[in-house]
């Protein structure tokens, strides 16, 4: 897990400056624009950057960016497929229908 609050870059790319997040910090990493990508799900943020089905920022209608909890509960796989992916910080926004 990074250390969010004291490392505002990593690697040249943006990182996030505090481990709660809202809504509008994590639209900024949308894996646009060398940006990295990250999903919220059930209150945790995760790095989904290096995951081959998310380039672009997008996977089967989800965007980077954005709070998937609800698309992960009417998914097949539910959020399982995210165990193993980097933590990045917790999500403290409004869940996103």
């Amino acid at each position: 897990m990074y250390n969010l609050d004291t490392q505002s870059s990593l690697g040249g790319k943006e990182r996030w400056q505090n481990a709660h997040s809202r809504g509008d910090q994590l639209s900024a990493f949308d894996g646009k624009d060398g940006h990295p990508a990250y999903v919220a799900c059930n209150g945790i943020v995760y790095d989904v950057s290096s995951v081959p089905n998310w380039k672009g920022g997008h996977h089967h209608g989800n965007l980077a960016g954005h709070d998937i909890t609800p698309a992960m509960k009417r998914s097949i796989h539910g959020d399982s497929v995210l165990k193993d992916l980097p933590v990045v910080g917790k999500y403290i926004g409004e869940p996103e229908e």
